[in-house]
């Protein structure tokens, strides 16, 4: 994962146990152990991230696509071969060409970064470590790493060039952007500080040998292209849809898709589905149907207001937010409810009744206009009625809807929902509040 991870990994190594003594840290398999006069100090070592039969499988086809000893290094790996073994593997590998690319997103197999090795061993907070995965976009000038828990996760999104100063054109320059943990659903944001530097010793179409500032080795294997979305994508629209609702379904299912790759599959579906519409014109009433049913939000980057407030977008949803569209009705129902509990017949602490008006266009548009006009707490303890507006009003003031919205219903036009894309298991649209969301299909909620 390079020294990207670095301070995260530190952090989180403190979180997973109350962190004893480096003398008292266990040695993962594979681990060296050197002595230095005076004093013994331990370098730790990853064991392979992937099942013995997975590597095997990919030693298969290295051998076809990669040098003999590239074919080598992997199976040193997945024999947990000590570290200068491996290290001296690495060392004759052929040095990759410096227009050779490292583009795409890659499953850490094996690193000498101790503070990962740590995570491998310990876990976060009882939740065993599953995988670390980098995202790499060099054009976008984005890199992502994931390490990845049972039930939890580690992002931290970063900023990333070829660096000026290196001739070789294999270093690479980051710097931290983002961070965040999770432990089941509880999220922590932490400072994004730090940057530094990795280079490529070895890059082919499955494999990556990289080495980092401090001097730490990572080797990694090619998961897949990279899921991190730039301006102007493939030229094949059907593909970049394809794409990006892999990876929204992905985020939705597991909440381990890094924030900077669900963004750019939010934007990449919106345009590709704008262009969609104003071809089909049936996309817009088959998108209804599809919409009738209980949703739960799963990502935001919140208000343009909101991104402003706090100046950073919020990402994943940290509670239990549920909407529910009722086509069949008359005029149609739209509810908007917040829970404390997870359990599916769980009351809500607030929940929001109204109706909406579908309105669609030949241009494309696909926009669900609505109003709230009854406010219920705590489960139907206390019931109001609310006058034209003043959910608007509510939502503005709270930091949980749009000043955009309030301004809409005073010129006599309606807070809007303008969907991007709707199938049976996930949902995307932008509010009229500058926002744009990710949800998933959910149980229908008691009535």
């Amino acid at each position: 994962s390079d020294s990207a991870m670095h301070h995260y990994a530190t952090a989180l190594a403190v979180l997973a146990l109350a962190a004893p003594a480096a003398a008292a840290i266990p040695v993962a398999r594979g681990a060296s152990v050197r002595r230095a006069p005076g004093r013994a100090t331990v370098s730790m070592v990853t064991k392979p991230f992937s099942p013995l039969a997975a590597l095997a499988e990919k030693l298969s086809g290295s051998a076809a696509r990669s040098p003999p000893a590239a074919s080598r290094l992997l199976q040193l790996v997945a024999q947990g071969a000590e570290r200068g073994e491996i290290e001296a593997a690495i060392d004759a590998l052929p040095r990759s060409p410096p227009s050779a690319t490292i583009d795409g997103r890659w499953q850490l197999e094996w690193t000498s970064e101790k503070e990962v090795a740590f995570l491998q061993e310990r876990g976060l907070l009882g939740s065993p470590c599953v995988g670390v995965v980098q995202d790499v976009r060099l054009d976008a000038g984005r890199l992502e790493n994931l390490v990845l828990f049972e039930d939890g996760c580690l992002r931290v999104g970063s900023t990333c060039a070829p660096a000026a100063s290196d001739a070789s054109g294999r270093r690479i320059d980051f710097k931290f952007g983002s961070c965040v943990v999770r432990r089941g659903a509880v999220e922590l944001p932490l400072p994004p500080v730090g940057e530094g530097w990795f280079e490529t010793v070895y890059v082919d179409g499955m494999l990556r040998v990289s080495r980092d500032v401090r001097g730490d080795t990572s080797v990694s294997t090619k998961l897949g292209p990279t899921e991190l979305f730039a301006a102007a994508d493939a030229a094949d629209a059907e593909l970049d849809v394809a794409r990006a609702v892999a990876v929204l379904k992905r985020a939705a299912a597991t909440r381990a898709v890094g924030g900077d790759a669900v963004v750019g599959s939010l934007l990449a579906l919106e345009r590709r589905m704008r262009e969609a519409a104003k071809k089909d014109a049936s996309l817009a009433s088959t998108q209804l149907a599809k919409l009738d049913g209980a949703w739960r939000l799963v990502f935001t980057t919140g208000t343009i207001d909101t991104q402003k407030a706090t100046g950073q977008q919020i990402q994943y949803f940290p509670i239990k937010a549920v909407q529910t569209f009722d086509t069949s009705a008359a005029p149609m129902g739209i509810s908007n409810g917040i829970f404390l509990s997870e359990a599916q017949d769980a009351s809500a602490l607030v929940r929001f009744f109204g109706d909406f008006e579908w309105q669609a266009s030949a241009g494309g548009m696909r926009r669900l206009e609505f109003d709230f006009d009854r406010l219920q707490l705590f489960g139907g303890v206390a019931d109001f009625q609310l006058g034209r507006g003043k959910a608007a009003e509510l939502g503005a003031k709270s930091g949980l809807g749009s000043k955009n919205n309030e301004e809409r219903l005073e010129k006599g036009q309606r807070p809007f929902f303008a969907w991007s894309y709707v199938d049976d298991d996930i949902a995307t649209a932008r509010g009229g509040g500058g926002g744009i969301a990710l949800w998933k299909r959910t149980e229908a909620l008691p009535s």
